[in-house]
């Protein structure tokens, strides 16, 4: 009979409880899944506990990541200040722009930069990094802050980012760009070196430049004029120690610090330092080379440096005196007084009060022309041998002598007019000699007009003209100057058209040549300053760039006769190489990612948003 093979009879034969019989591998299974749950149970408790003086203490090292930024250290045992996911639930819970924004302004990379009107629009693709925000100052925000700023990496680490999400723009800028707008920096920049990074100086690399390595003709716009390799061989020669004598880079702090003192030269008080040069710490003031602010070289100043060589009186009329025709006036005021570096308005002010106090102490004005010849007193003695000398008749020339002088009284007001053709005279004569000498621009054609017997001068008219004179003798050596010289009749024109010097354009703060760029001197101070400013030893001209540029090349280095100094910013900073080691080179040691005068205000807007959540008045009225 035939064997029936049926699905049911089939099924039939197979145990249905075969599962619940005892079997040596479920027992291994169950065993094994209990022996795992216990393993991970006893590795947790040996990860989280350590025993300190026989007390066990509580680690968290089994489910924390890593340490969190120092300025966060005062949030990391509460996760959930930057674990917000977003306001979505579940069990990972991301960190969100909102997290960061709480504490964080985030203000924008560049104004120019893509704009995305919500977070939905974010694109690292499409380089759209930031969203519009109408109630920020810069009309903006930067977004997806952990793209950038990745936590949990150990205390410094948190804004030390990765070049990459530099690249990611800097590749090719005009892609970041809103349409339309003008890019401000090289197209491509992508490493420290001259190949992939423009040369330095935001104003003076050339304007529309597509090439990253781009050279220019850099000029300093500075309208003063200051010789260096002459400043340089005078403060050697003023005094140096031998033992320095020789080394030229001990003569930058003599002028160049990082600090700025306020010197005390008053003579009632004669134990205060004298001002600089200083050539060893012992001669300067107490924390003249010290500073908490060691990124910026301070402003060189008149009155704190300059003023020990170059003193400021009232200038130089000739020993003679002021002489006019056959007159020469003998009572002079210009040791009265001295002059202060300010500006003309208040040097002829300075002017017209020490003129004012000095004729309200005379009662009586002297000048000499030459006595008549052959006048009694001349002649040699009856008898005696002719005079030799300075004094006495020349041979062959009769025996009359030099006459002496003859003193004559002037009144104030032929006193003045004297001393003012005087001022006029010598002042032409110096405007023209030092306009050539010195290069000197601002009053070209301009005269100062003589004045005849018919004219009246006042007081004030010649405090015009002897600032006039003061200006084309001594300010000129370094100022251009501007306006108008004074006229006879007073000055009429408006002040704007007074006689000034051109602003110089040197700012009462430290001046940043790299804007766009952080650098400290502090750190760079085991280096030789001819490292880097190895043209100011030759420099003669203010126009010259004494700064060197990337590779160390610097700007008019075929008129300075100067080679390049021997280092340059690549070669200490560059990446490892099988030779040497490189300092750092990545982006942020040296540029900012924020720019943070798109900044708002400094209100805390945890204490805002507190007060507004509470209906408490606003941050400018406190509750009490």
């Amino acid at each position: 009979m035939a064997r029936i093979r049926t699905q049911k009879a089939v099924a039939s034969r197979i145990d249905l409880n075969y599962h619940r019989r005892p079997h040596p591998w479920r027992r291994a299974r169950v065993g094994l899944v209990l022996l795992c749950m216990l393993g991970a149970g006893a590795w947790f408790a040996f990860s989280s506990v350590r025993f300190k003086d026989g007390r066990p203490i509580l680690i968290d090292s089994i489910h924390n990541p890593g340490p969190v930024a120092r300025a966060h250290a005062q949030i990391e045992q509460d996760c959930k200040a930057c674990h917000d996911g977003n306001g979505e639930k579940g069990y990972w819970l991301s960190v969100s722009d909102q997290a960061c924004l709480a504490c964080h302004d985030g203000s924008l990379h560049h104004m120019n930069q893509k704009l995305a009107d919500s977070h939905t629009g974010l694109s690292k693709a499409d380089l759209i990094m930031a969203t519009k925000d109408d109630k920020h100052p810069g009309g903006g925000l930067s977004a997806n802050c952990i793209s950038c700023h990745i936590e949990h990496r150990g205390h410094d680490a948190l804004a030390g980012t990765s070049d990459q999400h530099c690249i990611t723009c800097h590749e090719n800028v005009d892609r970041a760009l809103q349409p339309g707008t003008r890019r401000e920096s090289a197209v491509r920049v992508i490493a420290f070196n001259t190949a992939d990074h423009p040369r330095f100086g935001r104003k003076l690399q050339p304007t529309g430049s597509e090439s990253a390595s781009a050279d220019a003709a850099w000029v300093d716009s500075t309208r003063l004029r200051y010789n260096h390799k002459l400043h340089v061989e005078k403060i050697r020669k003023k005094g140096a120690p031998e033992t320095l004598a020789a080394d030229l880079a001990t003569d930058c702090v003599a002028c160049h610090s990082s600090f700025a003192p306020q010197l005390d030269r008053s003579p009632a008080a004669p134990d205060k330092k004298p001002p600089p040069p200083y050539f060893t710490a012992s001669d300067a003031p107490q924390g003249w080379y010290g500073s908490s602010d060691t990124r910026y070289i301070q402003p060189v100043s008149f009155d704190a440096h300059c003023v020990a060589c170059h003193v400021q009186t009232a200038l130089p009329v000739p020993p003679r005196g002021w002489v006019l025709g056959e007159l020469t006036v003998k009572d002079l005021f210009r040791e009265e007084f001295s002059v202060s570096h300010v500006d003309l308005s208040l040097v002829r002010s300075e002017v017209e009060s020490n003129l004012r106090k000095f004729m309200d102490s005379k009662t009586e004005y002297n000048a000499t022309k030459p006595g008549a010849p052959g006048a009694a007193g001349d002649a040699p003695a009856a008898g005696g041998p002719a005079r030799r000398g300075p004094g006495g008749a020349r041979p062959g020339a009769g025996s009359a002598a030099k006459p002496a002088d003859v003193a004559v009284k002037l009144t104030e007001a032929e006193w003045l007019r004297v001393a003012t053709a005087a001022t006029a005279r010598r002042a032409n004569e110096l405007l023209e000699e030092n306009s050539k000498r010195y290069s000197a621009r601002g009053l070209e054609g301009q005269k100062l007009p003589e004045p005849t017997e018919a004219d009246t001068i006042t007081p004030a008219v010649f405090a015009d003209y002897y600032t006039a004179y003061i200006a084309v003798s001594s300010c000129i050596q370094c100022h251009d100057l501007e306006g108008n010289l004074p006229g006879l009749s007073g000055a009429k024109e408006s002040i704007a058209d007074r006689l000034r010097t051109v602003s110089t354009g040197i700012p009462k703060t430290p001046r940043r040549w790299f804007a766009s760029s952080k650098f400290d001197h502090a750190a760079h101070r085991q280096m030789d300053c001819r490292s880097c400013h190895a043209p100011a030893w030759t420099s003669e001209a203010t126009s010259d760039v004494l700064t060197s540029d990337i590779d160390g090349r610097y700007s008019g280095a075929a008129s300075l006769t100067i080679a390049a100094a021997g280092e340059s910013c690549v070669s200490c900073h560059h990446a490892d190489t099988k030779s040497a080691k490189g300092a750092p080179a990545n982006c942020v040691t040296c540029h900012e990612y924020h720019d943070h005068k798109f900044e708002r205000s400094m209100d805390n807007p945890l204490i805002s948003a507190r007060q507004a959540a509470l209906g408490a008045a606003p941050a400018s009225q406190p509750a009490r």
